[in-house]
């Protein structure tokens, strides 16, 4: 053996190798960038515009409020005062906080930073397929064309378009499953670990949707994965990656557990799309969020538009052994996306599941029913490559071309939902203050940039609150006294109040805003208790300060034990060793596979 090849995995890697596995690497991190930028060409020339459509109000609210206390109070985006009455803002389920992307909005803004989140998360995506693709054992050249299925399919630009930022994090679901079936493939435990890693950034990123949709899809292809090879290791490496997403994302995990129990919901509708319904979702060329849909919900909660990438997704079958795992999955998937529409009944199945009770909308598994697809294409286009004629590489080509243009064409004009009904502010009110409704049309975002409070809000359930609005009846001010003495406002800030109290005898301070356990005193004397639900301090009497912050003990527990899951990733990673002649299921055609 030469003095400068190594050996990895029991297999010679020459400084050849090792130069195509970086050129290969490159050229994937380019191709990812142009689709990314590619796809997101209707939303480039609006950064920065404060759209309020459909759901963008409610999510830019969100964003607006987590920048703001950053950025203007140097604080953590731990409490938000400005819906609901005051509620907990980190654990939110919608909130987009806690995400490496989060810098995006901190350098340009809330509005720029979540538009230009779009196409970064577009390129992960695809490079997600891309990687995916070949751990399975798909050539370079068809894991390309194969990785333009997931980004470019219309569910992206739908619910993008109608604001929900949320439906960002399922673009780590192809690297969740790429990483669980290289953990299984080589019997890696470090492959699980990274698996865990990308299903907690789809949680940290977004709600429970994605990364429970995730496990699911997962648990599938393992399964099969686990039938064939005739070992229970891949369902290992599901709870192994599994328990690592929960350390993981355990900072937003344990709190938002408490928010989900303190506030359930629990509502559960009989929800089914037909045959005809799924067809339109996949194949239908119409796919904008005026459409109409058969439930309740518009139509960007089932659009998922395939094309012509189901062409080579069918010539799959060419090679059935090898896409068996994946068409099973595709056919599961398929059946529980269509909810309650008739046996087999899967979707109800899964609602008994506590962790699904409270999830609805099954047409959203069409999701990860299109990231399989994305792999069935590529066995396709592999197939096609893998024929001794010229024309088998050219018809992949041409078929990966046309069907990208096709969705191109077909899914990316709805981003432009992200730039209607701008946002038109007034003059921020000096001192902050709850109203009922949100002005105009109920709106979060405006108030809460013209410093304003609402109480009766949009939020994943009924929020109640005894909180006054300053434009009713029994308005009191911001904060009271129950009994005898003033009170002066100091500061006020998001997560931190200050004021000033002169009692001659005991009284109770109260806050105009719910009642939350993570509300502590942080100086003066004082005992923080709960007043008909809002926050109420009982101090003595006298002259003195008291100060108030926000921090929930669940947090603060969360962000221990991520710390803890994260340390622990990294001893995992530095010291277990990749196993000698490890069997690949997988079947690797070559070592830079």
């Amino acid at each position: 053996m030469a003095a400068s090849e190594r050996k990895k995995g029991g297999e010679v890697q020459s400084p050849r190798i090792h130069r195509l596995i970086r050129e290969e690497r490159v050229l994937a991190t380019a191709g990812a960038i142009a689709f990314g930028v590619i796809f997101s060409i209707p939303i480039l020339g609006g950064l920065g515009t404060p759209g309020r459509f459909i759901d963008w109000d409610y999510n830019l609210g969100l964003q607006w409020v987590a920048y703001h206390t950053v950025v203007h109070f140097h604080q953590l985006p731990l409490w938000n005062p400005y819906k609901c009455g005051g509620m907990a803002m980190l654990t939110n389920p919608g909130s987009h906080v806690a995400t490496p992307w989060f810098i995006l909005t901190l350098m340009f803004g809330a509005f720029a930073g979540i538009h230009l989140e779009i196409p970064t998360h577009i390129a992960i995506a695809w490079a997600g397929g891309y990687v995916l693709a070949r751990v399975v054992g798909i050539r370079p050249l068809a894991a390309a064309l194969s990785a333009c299925v997931f980004p470019a399919s219309s569910w992206y630009y739908l619910h993008l378009g109608a604001g929900q930022i949320w439906a960002l994090a399922y673009v780590y679901t192809p690297w969740f499953l790429a990483m669980a079936w290289r953990a299984s493939d080589r019997a890696d435990i470090r492959y699980a670990v990274a698996a865990g890693g990308a299903l907690a950034l789809s949680f940290l990123e977004g709600n429970p949707y994605p990364p429970a949709f995730a496990v699911v899809t997962a648990a599938i292809v393992l399964s099969a994965m686990a039938l064939m090879q005739r070992s229970i290791w891949p369902l290992a490496v599901l709870v192994i990656a599994t328990l690592f997403a929960i350390g993981f994302s355990a900072i937003k995990l344990f709190p938002g557990y408490l928010v989900s129990i303190q506030h359930p919901r629990l509502d559960f509708q009989l929800e089914a799309d037909s045959w005809m319904v799924m067809r339109s979702a996949l194949f239908s060329r119409v796919q904008n969020v005026f459409r109409g849909s058969s439930n309740e919900w518009g139509f960007w909660e089932i659009g998922a538009y395939i094309g012509g990438f189901a062409i080579p997704a069918t010539l799959a079958m060419a090679r059935p052994m090898r896409a068996l795992p994946w068409l099973f999955t595709t056919a599961v998937l398929y059946l529980v996306a269509r909810g309650d529409a008739g046996p087999p009944n899967l979707w109800e199945v899964l609602h008994r599941l506590p962790e699904f009770s409270s999830l609805r909308l099954p047409s959203r598994f069409l999701i990860d029913m299109v990231c399989i697809v994305g792999v069935l294409a590529g066995f396709g286009f592999d197939w096609l490559c893998a024929i001794d004629r010229p024309w088998g590489v050219v018809v992949a080509i041409g078929l990966a071309l046309g069907s990208t243009i096709d969705c191109w064409m077909v899914a990316t004009p709805n981003l432009l939902g992200a730039l209607w009904d701008t946002a038109s502010l007034s003059a921020p009110a000096r001192d902050f203050r709850q109203m009922a409704r949100g002005v105009p049309d109920n709106s979060m975002l405006i108030p809460a940039m013209e410093n304003l409070g609402v109480v009766q809000c949009y939020e994943y359930t009924d929020w109640d609150s005894t909180v006054r609005p300053s434009d009713e009846p029994g308005y009191q001010g911001e904060q009271y006294l129950v009994g005898p003495g003033t009170i002066t406002l100091e500061r006020w800030t998001p997560n931190a109040l200050s004021y000033q109290v002169d009692a001659p005898g005991p009284t109770l301070i109260v806050i105009n805003q719910n009642f939350d356990s993570g509300w502590r005193i942080a100086s003066g004397a004082g005992e923080i208790v709960s007043y008909e639900g809002l926050i109420g301090v009982h101090v003595p009497a006298g002259i003195q300060i008291v100060k108030l912050h926000y921090i929930s003990v669940a947090f603060l527990i969360g962000a221990a034990v991520s710390l803890l899951t994260l340390v622990l990733a990294i001893i995992v990673v530095r010291v277990m060793s990749v196993p000698e002649n490890t069997p690949s299921y997988a079947g690797r055609r070559d070592t830079a596979s």
